[in-house]
């Protein structure tokens, strides 16, 4: 949809799919420093880290394959990234 017509969609999927998600997370975010688990963080850059590192991982198959001689991307692979970047997210959150 994207290559179609950036302006159009790209609105429409920010407006679908990105806002609440954002709106999600902030509200997240927010609730945990009210309740002392987390320390402050931008809900803006927390977002993009998050959501940059998740497609990362699949549109980055290029350096899978020729920088770790991983050839494709199974469930054991998706777990093990899952667990690696709940952990550095959950640490780098804590108050």
């Amino acid at each position: 949809l994207l290559a179609e017509d950036d302006r159009e969609y790209g609105r429409v999927i920010a407006e679908e799919f990105s806002r609440p998600l954002a709106d999600a997370q902030a509200a997240i975010l927010k609730a945990g420093v009210e309740e002392g688990v987390f320390r402050q963080v931008d809900p803006m850059l927390f977002y993009f880290n998050l959501i940059g590192a998740c497609d990362h991982l699949f549109y980055g198959r290029y350096s899978l394959q020729h920088v770790f001689g991983v050839g494709g991307i199974d469930l054991d692979l998706k777990r093990r990234y899952v667990d690696h970047l709940y952990g550095v997210l959950s640490s780098g959150l804590k108050g």
